[in-house]
């Protein structure tokens, strides 16, 4: 940019340098829409300082670099820049366009960032956004304070898990009860294992983020196994400096549980779809059932309808046992494969009492048909469509 003003009332100019002691980008920004008759050249002196923008203006290309070297420790292909600059500096600005009643420029703010959106775009080639960008860029120019806020990734996956005796989310701590405290250095939570901790383990060690947020698709005791294709989940991770999954192998963590990554995905989804599960539940009697009531289970649970009645209401939800066989059976005990609607507590339909912690009844249930009482030792997930 030259030092001269072309096209412009050059006594309004000389009215605005009179007054406020102003750089060249803040002059031709309040001028940025005035039409003007003939043309006049006018030179600006060189000032200190500019009391509007405190030589920001002359300075974005140094800023934009420094904004793309804290931009290099991040995966992204699209951004945008948001400022934040003195009150001083707007109230300045302010009356100096009430003082020569001038109307239409672009503030300060949004000059600012507009200009240094565009240094960023032609240095990195990388695609501005304003809506839902990759990274959110925020600086304060003044203080030199430069802040990388990415935007969350969502992934689809599935676990395996081939050992016995490990819960699938944290506990809280049982001596605060998830307040925090000095039992559980205030995190709130118990220190035993879980699949919790690995899937978010090896999650933020991949993406390299804050924090990892899992929808579980279905629930399992901690001493079932899943088999099959493993039980899904969804994972929202907070800031991420990593974008893909092209290096992220299935995970296998001491040969008891296997991650899967299936999917990547940057909007938020709908996971309240409905599944499918097979599972083999291992049942013990109170007293020897026959062969042939067992074989009557078979019958009466095909494509069966049951009840649900959920912890703290009067509602009941419906779900279907789509079919039930008895696998094996000796003494006071059976293996009985059962595949179901998801959300159908496997317990609840043996007939435990108190078995879960979101379902009191399912009705009617193994022990009801059989008229004795029945408890499922535990049981396995085999396979989860969905």
């Amino acid at each position: 940019m030259t030092n001269k003003l072309e096209d412009v009332d050059s006594k309004l100019v000389q009215a605005i340098l009179k007054k406020y002691s102003i750089c060249k980008y803040c002059v031709i920004r309040q001028l940025s829409h005035i039409k003007t008759v003939g043309t006049s050249t006018l030179k600006i002196p060189g000032i200190d300082i500019c009391c509007i923008c405190k030589g920001l203006m002359s300075n974005l290309d140094s800023l934009a670099d420094r904004v793309i070297t804290k931009l290099s420790g991040y995966e992204y292909n699209s951004f945008q820049v948001g400022a934040t600059l003195p009150t001083e500096s707007f109230e300045i600005e302010d009356r100096l366009r009430s003082d020569f009643k001038l109307k239409g420029g672009r503030n300060l703010k949004r000059e600012v960032g507009y200009r240094l959106t565009r240094i960023i775009a032609d240095k990195t080639g990388k695609q501005i956004m304003v809506r839902n960008p990759n990274v959110t860029v925020h600086v304060k120019p003044l203080s030199e304070e430069i802040d990388i806020y990415p935007r969350s990734v969502h992934i689809y996956g599935r676990y395996v898990k081939k050992t016995r005796g490990l819960q699938q989310r944290k506990r809280n701590c049982s001596s605060c009860y998830g307040k925090g405290c000095t039992e559980c250095d205030y995190t709130g939570k118990s220190e035993e294992a879980s699949v919790e901790d690995i899937l978010i383990g090896k999650i933020l060690k991949h993406f390299e983020g804050r924090r990892v947020k899992i929808t579980w698709i279905g629930s399992e005791d901690p001493d079932s196994l899943v088999l099959g294709g493993g039980r899904p989940f969804y994972a929202e991770i907070l800031e991420p400096k990593i974008r893909n999954i092209v290096d992220f192998q299935i995970f296998n963590h001491n040969e008891n549980i296997s991650i899967q990554i299936v999917e990547l995905f940057e909007e938020k989804r709908d996971y309240t779809r409905k599944f499918v599960f097979e599972s083999d539940a291992h049942v013990s009697f109170e007293h020897r059932v026959t062969k042939v009531k067992l074989s009557k289970l078979s019958t009466f649970f095909n494509d069966r309808v049951v009840e649900l009645q959920p912890v703290g209401t009067d509602k009941t939800l419906t779900k279907k046992i789509h079919n039930l066989t008895i696998e094996t059976s000796k003494g006071l005990e059976a293996k009985i494969r059962i595949r179901c609607d998801g959300g159908v507590s496997i317990k609840g339909l043996v007939g435990d009492p108190g078995f879960g912690r979101s379902v009191i009844h399912v009705s009617p249930n193994i022990s009801e048909v059989i008229g004795m009482n029945c408890k499922c030792d535990y049981f396995d997930v085999i396979d989860i469509d969905y």
